[in-house]
């Protein structure tokens, strides 16, 4: 008799045991609230430039290249072969800047909500790819995520 209601209980257990894999699952989802594209665009005058755009989810911000120490990683960029090419002036940051103090890190913060971009000016003779890795951090009003590096790769035609 045991026996017939262990039976009984295995199919429960079984279901048991799937939803909460599956709520394991979906709890340990990683947070990707900022999608990066990369875009190079030849000028007349022999340059490319960089185009680094950054989309963020509603509530979500990316920080500018000037941060002081003691605040949230600043935005930056590091580019493979620096030799073989030179970058034109400072790397030029469009978007809807928004400067305020920040309780979080209690002090001015320049930030950039919904989308940045960020335009590197440079100048390349017989080079056809430009690589490197960016870093940023970004943040909503109630949390950060750490610092993430991700990978470019722009082709200079």
């Amino acid at each position: 008799m045991n026996f017939l209601k262990t039976m009984n209980l295995l199919p429960m257990l079984a279901l048991f045991a799937l939803v909460l894999t599956f709520g394991q699952k979906a709890q340990a989802q990683v947070l990707q609230p900022v999608e990066w594209g990369f875009e190079s665009v030849a000028q007349e005058d022999g340059t490319y430039q960089l185009l680094f755009t950054a989309t963020m989810d509603k509530g979500w911000y990316v920080y500018s290249q000037d941060i002081e120490d003691g605040g949230p990683i600043p935005t930056e960029f590091a580019f493979e072969g620096e030799d073989d090419f030179k970058l034109v002036g400072e790397i030029e940051e469009k978007g809807e800047l928004v400067e305020n103090f920040d309780e979080m890190f209690d002090m001015n913060i320049k930030k950039y909500p919904n989308e940045v971009v960020f335009v590197a000016t440079v100048k390349a003779e017989d080079l056809k790819e430009i690589k490197g890795y960016l870093t940023f951090m970004t943040c909503d009003n109630m949390r950060c995520l750490p610092p993430e590096d991700v990978d470019f790769s722009f082709t200079l035609d």
